[in-house]
């Protein structure tokens, strides 16, 4: 860490006096000229939306991870659509979250998007024979939907029940809605063409189960009427779960499912092309007054936040809370060295922990990776680099042999000098070039500095390995298979949400055998044996883990120093730990 960068200055850049600095807002993005190019998708989806008329009803589905533009999107369809004439109505399903009738608050919205007089007339129809037999209640549902212009909101969740619970009711409010719409579709032509009315509904995914089950089950049951198009915003994999969490069907029923006979056109929000997201984070770092100091780390930033607007911006703000502390700490450093910490962090959080524990870890496999990336581009040892070949001449851990040794000759004499574990890591890209970078930005930085900037960087109740505190000694096991038996016992469901995975353990040593870990469907059981297919196969010795088990060996130090080794899914092993309470 102490060896100046080449073509670069080791001095560390000064950020712009604290009083330039902002804080990036989390608003959608509605200006128009959008880098992420959604203005094109717009005006196509809103082309498309006007033309299908005849089609109605229809429910498309906006889909997107967290913090990708679906509101962008949907907040400038519907000023798109409200430009070509189209009756639009835009409902935040998150903001009435917690409240009594989060569905009664959408059929309050789209109602009073009619007329006043359609609704009235369907008020005085209503006072009559079927709602009348089905409760004296129920002849109040209309009035409901008119609570914001003559106060009678206060019986909305009595009429929510009602509804769900008397499917003659249902049948008969879907109707006179249908009949409604038509009418004000008459009364309200766009392009010639009989109105249209497009619901949006946002933050779906941001409910409770119950609110998206119930939001969806209105919007079949109650509004889906010809002249009707609802527009609903979420992300696919959020609502999936919540809605398998509701239903509470067998494991063979997904969410999914159900999303398919609710939504008839599904799309996905594709991810930015990396120029129009390099062009979005320019565009947030001079928002924030900070562009100055990362031209050239750019490309690594857009990487490493998936070209997701939320996460630029989220990286940024966060980036530059924690520069402000350490200017005022007396501590001013790098700021690229700081982002590739913070970014290493959010890619990976274990081995982030391992950084913060010993920034020597970065040297070292950033040393794995240059020569690893060099020994698979050539057949043998003389057509190596010439700088990977005095890179290697300069390290005690490594040696080259003759000038005829063999690519596969060379792999194997990197996987004997470095951790077992390098190996695994190393098929991460992503990782690798951060680790690059970090190296690079930390090239004249003291060891003591750099440890203390990981640390920094890294947030403590979001690490993987995170070392617990010791159990109570009576709880300590004396055994391999004492230890792997209490699992059941000190499992926390609540912290494996969703998780379905087997873990086989294939064990050395004095226990030699065979156990099976299964998490499934908030359950915990321990078997003694082989797996068919196990999401991950830890081989160990059983002295090494019951060492960790007890607390006097780190999981982390012990998988990185090669003293026992896996196979499998990499997650779900960085996140086991946090399964348990010991």
């Amino acid at each position: 860490m102490v060896k100046a960068r080449r073509g670069r200055s080791a001095s560390p850049r000064r950020m712009r006096p604290a009083a330039e600095y902002r804080f990036l807002g989390d608003q959608p993005y509605t200006e128009p000229h959008d880098p992420l190019g959604y203005d094109s998708l717009v005006e196509q989806l809103g082309n498309l939306i006007g033309r299908s008329h005849a089609s109605s009803p229809f429910v498309i589905g906006i889909e997107g991870p967290w913090g990708v533009g679906k509101s962008s999107v949907m907040l400038k369809l519907d000023k798109r659509l409200t430009q070509d004439g189209l009756r639009t109505v835009y409902y935040n399903a998150w903001s009435h979250e917690g409240r009594r009738g989060a569905t009664e608050a959408l059929l309050k919205t789209v109602l009073a998007a009619l007329d006043e007089d359609i609704v009235q007339r369907w008020v005085r129809f209503d006072r009559s024979q079927k709602w009348k037999r089905a409760s004296v209640v129920l002849l109040r549902v209309p009035v409901v939907a008119l609570a914001a212009r003559v106060g009678l909101g206060s019986a909305a969740d009595r009429v929510w029940d009602s509804l769900q619970r008397n499917v003659e009711v249902a049948n008969d409010f879907h109707q006179r809605f249908s009949e409604a719409m038509e009418e004000w579709s008459k009364r309200n032509p766009a392009a010639g063409q009989p109105g249209l009315l497009v619901v949006f509904i946002d933050d779906l995914d941001r409910c409770s189960d119950k609110s998206v089950v119930d939001i969806l089950t209105a919007v079949k049951l109650y509004l889906t009427v010809p002249r009707c198009v609802f527009v609903i915003g979420y992300d696919r994999m959020a609502v999936d779960e919540l809605i398998h969490r509701r239903i509470g069907q067998p494991a063979m029923v997904k969410g999914s499912m159900y999303l398919e006979k609710m939504i008839q056109v599904p799309f996905s929000i594709p991810q930015a092309e990396p120029q129009a997201a390099r062009v979005c984070l320019r565009e947030y770092l001079e928002e924030a007054g900070v562009a100055s100091l990362f031209a050239g780390s750019e490309d690594i930033i857009v990487r490493n936040t998936d070209s997701n607007p939320r996460k630029m911006k989220r990286f940024i703000n966060v980036l530059l809370l924690r520069w402000i502390a350490e200017e005022a700490a007396g501590h001013p450093s790098r700021p690229e060295l700081l982002a590739f910490l913070q970014l290493l962090n959010l890619h990976d959080r274990g081995f982030s922990l391992l950084v913060d524990r010993n920034f020597g870890v970065v040297e070292r496999f950033a040393d794995y990776v240059r020569i690893s990336r060099a020994v698979d581009q050539v057949p043998k040892a003389a057509l190596l680099p010439s700088d990977v070949v005095e890179l290697i001449a300069h390290k005690s851990y490594f040696h080259l042999g003759d000038d005829a040794e063999s690519r596969e000759q060379l792999r194997e004499t990197l996987r004997a000098a470095f951790p077992a574990s390098y190996q695994g890591y190393c098929q991460d890209e992503r990782l690798c070039d951060l680790v690059l970078a970090i190296r690079e930005a930390a090239s004249g930085v003291s060891l003591q500095e750099a440890e203390r900037l990981a640390k920094a960087s890294r947030e403590a109740s979001e690490t993987a390995f995170e070392r617990p505190s010791p159990p109570p000694p009576d709880r300590l096991p004396e055994s391999f298979k004492e230890g792997i038996l209490q699992m059941p016992s000190v499992f926390r469901p609540e912290r494996a949400a969703g998780v379905n995975a087997v873990i086989q353990w294939k064990v050395t040593g004095p226990e030699a055998g065979n156990w099976i870990t299964t998490v499934k469907d908030g359950t915990c059981t321990v078997t003694e044996g082989e797996a068919l297919s196990p999401d991950v196969i830890i081989n160990t010795p059983s002295d090494v883990w019951l060492k960790i088990l007890r607390r006097e060996l780190d999981g982390a130090t012990a998988f990185m120093s090669g003293q026992f080794t896996f196979t499998g899914d990499m997650g779900i092993l960085m996140q086991m730990g946090s399964w348990f309470e010991s």
